[in-house]
């Protein structure tokens, strides 16, 4: 993304190699950032929490899928393609995706709407937001459902706490908060008392506070990020 180019995302088949930053820029008059969204949650968490921002910590972002945003020394980790975050290849084989999730519960037994529109992404949100009111409404399928997929991002998250020896986790995304009552706690309880865990110290797991719309908030931040953070690159003396 240094260069401002989409280059194949996974939902936009024919956005692939689109130099959208510079379109954007020549079509409006004005300088243009372009982000992705795991990253711009985790830039929006990093301004906003403020004092109580950690050095180090992770971003759970629970949008269409499962990514974490990192941020290493107080600096968003990017990588070498703008492309770090995609974390869903942790989980192989569980349901973590809102529509997968939505699937799951209705093989359970549970009337989320039209099943026939399952690939639609109205029909997606509508059930999910079904979902959220049967957790809201303790129905026990889906409040199961809702801890087996906090439980099954916990485990994922414990392998990034141990790689980067953190000591904060965020939950947030747009999809996030339908099941974060249950959801959270049953993550919190998978990643401190995980028998893989390998830090020693206190590790915290709380919500992001910032809503569904944190990558938006994020992406607004994204200007004070480029204009104020230092950055250990660019921090060099030269003869």
């Amino acid at each position: 993304m240094d260069a401002g180019v989409v280059l194949d995302p996974p939902f936009l088949p024919r956005w692939r190699d689109v130099p959208l930053r510079d379109a954007l820029a020549e079509a409006t008059g004005f300088p243009v950032l372009l982000e992705k969204d795991v990253t711009a949650a985790v830039v929006g968490e990093m301004f906003l929490a403020g004092e109580s921002s950690a050095r180090n910590f992770a971003f759970v972002y629970f949008g269409t899928g499962f990514g974490v945003g990192l941020v290493v020394d107080h600096e968003p980790v990017r990588g070498v393609g703008s492309n770090a975050g995609d974390a869903g290849h942790i989980m192989v084989g569980a349901a973590v995706a809102p529509d997968r999730l939505v699937q799951v519960a209705r093989s359970r037994g549970l009337a989320l709407g039209d099943p026939a529109r399952e690939d639609d992404a109205a029909a997606v949100q509508r059930a999910w937001a079904a979902l959220g009111e049967a957790i809201d409404a303790d129905d026990p399928v889906a409040v199961t459902l809702a801890a087996e997929a906090g439980t099954v991002m916990g485990n994922a998250v414990v392998l990034i706490v141990n790689l980067l020896d953190i000591d904060r986790v965020v939950f947030g995304g747009p999809f996030w908060s339908r099941i974060a009552p249950v959801a959270l706690p049953a993550a919190r309880q998978a990643v401190v008392t995980s028998p893989l865990l390998v830090p020693k110290h206190p590790v915290v797991v709380q919500d992001s506070g910032r809503g569904a719309d944190v990558a938006a908030v994020g992406a607004a931040c994204l200007v004070l990020d480029a204009a104020l953070s230092p950055r250990a690159s660019a921090l060099l003396i030269r003869r």
